[in-house]
């Protein structure tokens, strides 16, 4: 129920560009998370359709973990469709380059803040392709778990 509530008010807070604290709200929102920021709600709302069908608390905690991991994992993809195209994970520090992932998605380019906690050292380590095919691999999987779909039901 909670995470219902708290995926409407995303789901408001992301399409209403409104002034004051509703726009301080929605900037660290976009901050943090970039373009997805706009999947945070749906995703929210999902998983607490989802658990309503099946209200085990142990359920609920993982199905939430999930769909914050996918939401995650998309910043992260984000990052390395941005990085094919520039090189701006090299240049400055590291203060530097995390203020310059919230403003760029303040404004839906690339994945936020959050971009850097799977993004970053995937690029390092495998390339911004190889990035992009193993992070689209894991979001995958991720999403047959929170469905509870089978590889053959897919």
């Amino acid at each position: 129920m909670i995470s219902f509530a708290v995926g409407l008010f995303l789901f408001f807070l992301s399409i209403l560009p409104f002034d004051g604290g509703w726009g301080a709200i929605r900037s660290v929102l976009f901050g943090l998370f970039g373009w997805c920021g706009f999947l945070v709600a749906p995703i929210l709302i999902f998983i607490a359709i989802i658990s309503a069908m099946d209200a085990s608390s142990i359920i609920v905690k993982h199905r939430t973990l999930q769909g914050i991991a996918i939401v995650v994992l998309l910043c992260g993809i984000s990052l390395a469709v941005v990085s094919i195209s520039s090189d701006f994970l090299s240049s400055g520090n590291f203060i530097e380059t995390l203020k310059t992932l919230y403003e760029s998605g303040t404004h839906y380019n690339g994945g936020g803040i959050c971009s850097a906690l799977v993004g970053w050292p995937l690029i390092a380590l495998l390339s911004p392709w190889g990035a992009l095919i193993a992070l689209s691999i894991i979001i995958f999987v991720f999403l047959l778990l929170i469905t509870g779909t089978t590889l053959m039901e897919f």
